[in-house]
């Protein structure tokens, strides 16, 4: 499966060394290159301090960079001419280069009995996610949280004494522990949540250790003046029930807006202008996603949201989340309407003489360097119209995230049809030639039809390094790939979303390359790979390497529908993982089939190269999976891999194993598995072979927990329902 074998190539490495030895004990970063004097580069080391050293090296010399750090540090990232997280790096000298290596303290978390401890600043969940490497210095504070039936008995480590919270100061590597243990009372709400209670039940107010105990009678909220009866009991944190009575138990999450745009929520409840507020179930997911307003621009979340993706908040509490967005900077607006075939009746031809005005559009861009314009620059296609393009290419480095060049659609009908012409590589490439270095980006695409003519080209080429690229609302379809990257060092592709996008009907993969703080959603895969239905193709195939592309990714409520099928029966790939990559979220997807063969994997987590292969911190949840063939999930040299909550179908009368987690075959350096944590996912199989099986995990020192096997009619309604 190693499509990319062909474009390896190797760094020459010639000798020298250069030292970051500014302090005793310092962090270092080694260098494998010889020392002629003509570009400088330089390198800062930063741990507890920073030291700098600077060396000249020739004119298109590769030099090898190795972070070391000494005792009680780990290497968190590089930034500047190096990105990633990996310890080592390329930089070749084609110029002035400066290259930042950060060293920081681990922080050990350790949890017995049951619950959670999670930290400010984010990086600790644990359960799923105990370590952290934190910069030097930095206070973090550590929350517990009992699990339900659970109570919180205190802190160990570097911690200490029985309050839910801790704050540890980050100057030198710590390890924390938390013990739960059994408890006669049960959490039902936290301040602001409402609740009920099933007949007469004693309930207890308050925070920490101070509470008020009263005998309740129907519905309240765990507020100030708790039905409004006594004032005097104050401002409550936590109402627990005596264990033994039964409740129901609801959240209420709060969003604000700051600037134009929209909140939406999954499931719905909230739609922010209008509905600000919604209480959802205690326990459940809710994923908010902020869609900016015409000429606007979404800056990011605050509160229990961050980042600037699409957030998932956990209703373990009353949740705040707050959605920025700002005005976009504006530039030039230019008109286009052509009336090719498959324009709508009434089309209108502009002209190239015209001005570019929408009372006199130009006809196509003959004339217009896109990688030029100003930034802000938008580029408006007439609904309606139909245009046959060529090859264009965006490297447009006056462009940025907050005044992007911006391809989009205008006036009423359908979207425009953007239909290629035969000798056209590519539509739209973004970076430039094969082989460049330049970090431009900032493009937007919205509300297009982007149409292939012969299965020979693809329809989005992500060429070098890119970033700050949006897709959204864009059918791509009759490519042999429909979006494609082609990552290059030192900077990579970054910062993409690809949202609410139908990617069909292309003959060899919907979507193929190397991503890093990516985000794929909502999207529609459907009817790629269709011509021979080859193992070697799939609806989405990402991958990475060396730490510099295929990190921090996320592929969240997409849906699968009848990818890599060949007369009916799916026989090749759908969702599939090779090469390096870390920091992976799989959740809220639905990848279905109506028949498949064998070798018709859903989800693949696996090695595919004859090179070194691991997936670090992959967490795949809440999926369904529907009619794969013997295997709908399968995962290996994935270490610490979570997966929870997803739902495994199959209505055929195959043998099928519904997820497979760890292996013992490591070639070429491949990660071996371990300390996999598979909870709580429910295979369906009405009628099943014989043997087939929920979950198989051979990873060593897992937690494989309350995983079922439902077969006949209890595998048809519920969870299991289609």
């Amino acid at each position: 499966m190693n499509l990319y074998k062909s474009w390896a190539w190797r760094a020459l490495l010639v000798c020298a060394v250069l030292s970051c030895n500014g302090m005793a004990n310092a962090n270092t970063v080694s260098a494998s290159a010889t020392p002629l004097p003509n570009h400088t580069l330089t390198v800062n080391a930063t741990g507890s301090t920073t030291t700098t050293t600077t060396q000249s090296h020739a004119q298109g010399t590769a030099v090898s960079l190795s972070a070391a750090p000494t005792a009680g540090y780990q290497f968190m990232a590089w930034s500047g001419s190096c990105t990633g997280n990996s310890p080592t790096c390329t930089v070749t000298m084609s110029g002035a280069r400066t290259v930042n290596a950060r060293f920081g303290r681990a922080l050990t978390v350790t949890v017995t009995g049951s619950g959670a401890v999670t930290s400010v600043p984010a990086g600790i969940s644990c359960g799923s996610d105990c370590t952290e490497v934190f910069n030097h210095g930095t206070t973090i504070t550590l929350t517990a949280a009992p699990a339900a039936g659970q109570a919180f008995s205190g802190w160990g480590g570097a911690c200490s004494g029985t309050a839910p919270t801790c704050t540890v100061a980050m100057s030198t590597a710590r390890n924390v522990t938390a013990a739960f243990a059994q408890s006669t009372w049960t959490k039902i709400a936290d301040e602001g949540a409402s609740f009920t209670v099933n007949g007469t039940q004693t309930v207890r107010f308050g925070a920490g250790s101070s509470w008020v105990q009263r005998s309740v009678t129907g519905s309240g909220q765990c507020t100030n003046a708790f039905f409004g009866s006594d004032p005097a009991w104050g401002v409550f944190k936590t109402c627990e029930l005596l264990s033994g009575g039964a409740s129901t138990t609801s959240y209420l999450l709060t969003t604000t807006v700051s600037g134009s745009g929209v909140v939406s929520s999954s499931p719905t409840g909230i739609n922010c202008g209008t509905a600000c507020s919604a209480s959802f179930a205690a326990g459940s997911s809710v994923t908010l996603t902020a869609t900016p307003a015409a000429g606007q621009t979404f800056t990011g979340w605050g509160g229990a949201c961050s980042g600037s993706a699409s957030c998932t908040v956990s209703m373990t509490a009353a949740r705040t989340a707050t959605a920025t967005f700002a005005a976009l900077s504006t530039g030039t607006a230019y008109y286009f309407s052509d009336c090719q075939a498959g324009a709508a009746t009434g089309c209108l031809p502009g002209s190239n003489a015209n001005p570019g005005t929408q009372a006199a559009p130009k006809r196509n861009l003959d004339g217009i360097n896109v990688s030029t314009l100003p930034a802000g620059t938008s580029l408006l296609f007439a609904r309606g119209g139909s245009w046959i393009v060529g090859w264009t290419r965006f490297e447009n480095m006056n462009s940025s995230a907050a005044a992007p060049i911006t391809v989009d659609a205008y006036g009423t009908g359908p979207a425009p049809l953007l239909t290629t012409s035969n000798n056209a590589i590519a539509p739209f490439e973004l970076g430039g030639d094969y082989f460049n270095t330049s970090n431009d980006g900032g493009y937007v695409f919205r509300n297009l039809r982007l149409h292939g003519s012969n299965n020979s080209a693809w329809g989005f080429w992500f060429n070098g390094n890119v970033r700050d690229v949006v897709i959204e609302n864009v059918d791509i379809t009759g490519f042999q790939i429909g979006i494609h990257s082609q990552a290059r060092a030192p900077h990579g592709v970054h910062n993409v979303l690809i949202r609410n996008s139908s990617i069909s009907r292309n003959g060899s993969m919907g979507m193929l390359g190397q991503f890093s703080d990516t985000v794929i959603e909502g999207n529609l895969f459907e009817g790629n790979n269709y011509i021979d239905g080859s193992g070697f193709n799939h609806a989405t195939y990402l991958s990475g390497h060396d730490g510099l592309s295929g990190y921090n990714v996320t592929l969240r409520n997409n849906r699968y529908i009848r990818n890599s099928v060949l007369n009916g029966v799916c026989q090749g790939g759908n969702m599939t993982f090779h090469g390096q990559m870390d920091g992976v979220l799989i959740e809220g997807n639905r990848i279905e089939q109506d028949a498949a063969a064998e070798g018709c994997w859903e989800m693949s987590i696996t090695q595919g190269y004859g090179t070194a292969e691991w997936f670090r911190n992959f967490v795949v949840r809440n999926n369904k999976l529907i009619n794969a063939g013997n295997t709908g999930m399968n995962a290996q040299s994935a270490p610490g891999i979570v997966v929870e909550g997803n739902v495994i179908i199959n209505t055929q009368t195959t043998f099928q194993t519904g997820i497979s987690v760890g292996h013992t075959e490591y070639a070429s350096g491949d990660v071996p598995d371990g300390n996999a944590i598979v909870r709580n996912n429910t295979a369906c199989y009405p009628t099943p072979h014989s043997g087939s099986t929920a979950v198989r995990v051979i990873a060593p020192n897992s937690q494989v927990s309350n995983n079922l096997m439902l077969t006949g009619a209890a595998a048809t309604t519920g969870v299991c329902a289609r």
